[in-house]
């Protein structure tokens, strides 16, 4: 009975030898072969949020780049600062900075397509003022200033 199974296993082992010799030799398409193509495009994506104690009546937003403030109403005593940023291949820079007072974010890219879009959660009452021009402002009634 062993001298059976000695054969079997040597059988089986010639032919999965012989099999993939032959599967690689003849360029037998196989599963795992990929086709010719190549990579189109790519985008990223990606979200932060910060929230901070707030304890000024204004804050100032210095936006460069490629950059659209949008403004709400926040909780008291607080500032919520929600980043959404994208992207495409090639380089980009990022800024972003916060001291209790002023805001300094930017975002620059040589890609169409790309930027970050701050979202700005203020109490109410808080006075927004504007240094720089982001890509696009969205703002409550009463809230915004231009310096």
């Amino acid at each position: 009975m062993r001298r059976v199974w000695l054969i079997v296993g040597g059988v089986f082992a010639f032919v999965t030898a012989v099999g993939t010799g032959l599967a690689f030799g003849l360029n037998v398409p196989t599963p795992d072969e990929s086709a010719n193509t190549s990579l189109i495009s790519t985008s990223t994506k990606e979200t932060a949020e910060s929230v901070y104690d707030l304890t000024v009546p204004e804050v100032t937003v210095d936006a460069a780049g490629e950059v659209d403030i949008k403004v709400v109403q926040g909780r008291d005593g607080r500032l919520a600062i929600r980043r959404e940023s994208t992207w495409a291949t090639g380089p980009r820079h990022q800024e972003e900075s916060w001291n209790g007072r002023w805001l300094r974010v930017g975002f620059f890219c040589e890609t169409p397509g790309c930027g970050a879009v701050y979202t700005l959660a203020v109490p109410e009452g808080t006075t927004v003022v504007l240094v720089g021009k982001p890509r696009s402002l969205t703002c409550p009634p009463r809230t915004c200033t231009d310096l």
